[in-house]
């Protein structure tokens, strides 16, 4: 959530299996609605109209068993999947990142 920055991050504690059946399951979406988050949701349903970015990614792999959203650094009662709650997921590692203003 920081505009200027990006990090690209590994599930560690994904299969390659289920590394790419996450990666299907997101290409699936493609070419629906951006679900502008002000009223977080949590959906995993491929027939879901509209999606928001750590949504879908959650979705992909909450399809495959696993739950990449992390409650360590909110409450488990903010609704919807933040991008930073990903990050600080305990098997999402770090690969690379980028600071776009350096």
């Amino acid at each position: 959530m920081v505009k200027d920055q990006m990090t690209v991050l590994r599930i560690s504690d994904a299969s390659d299996e289920q590394i790419e059946a996450a990666t299907q399951f997101c290409e699936s979406q493609l070419g629906k609605n951006y679900n502008i988050p002000i009223f977080l949701s949590e959906d995993v349903d491929a027939d879901a109209g509209a999606w928001y970015c750590s949504e879908l990614v959650w979705a992909g792999y909450m399809n495959q068993g696993i739950d990449i959203q992390s409650n360590d650094y909110y409450a488990a009662d903010i609704p919807g999947i933040l991008p930073w709650e990903i990050l600080y997921y305990n098997n999402a590692k770090a690969i690379i990142g980028w600071n776009f203003l350096k």
